[in-house]
């Protein structure tokens, strides 16, 4: 498991996010007691299709990346008429 996103450490996007007690955080991250559970996440993911993020599952269908408001209303609208 990496130890940053990109090339900032979590510690400064938990500062950037005004993460209340860092002391905390640090610990969290060190521990690593759900690392397990992340990966079964992801390989759940991987299992479905998802391969990023966002990834949105309407009516059965993957949608990845983030749909425009009229994309979504459309995709409402087709499934509420065809009840």
């Amino acid at each position: 498991m990496s130890d940053s996103l990109g090339v900032l450490a979590w510690e400064t996007l938990a500062t950037r996010a005004h993460v209340g007690d860092s002391a905390a955080f640090r610990e969290c991250a060190r521990e690593r007691r759900f690392t397990f559970r992340v990966d079964q996440d992801r390989e759940e993911g991987r299992r479905l299709g998802v391969y990023g993020t966002p990834t949105f599952v309407f009516a059965g269908k993957l949608m990845s990346g983030l749909p425009g408001l009229r994309e979504v209303e459309m995709l409402i609208g087709r499934e509420l008429a065809a009840r």
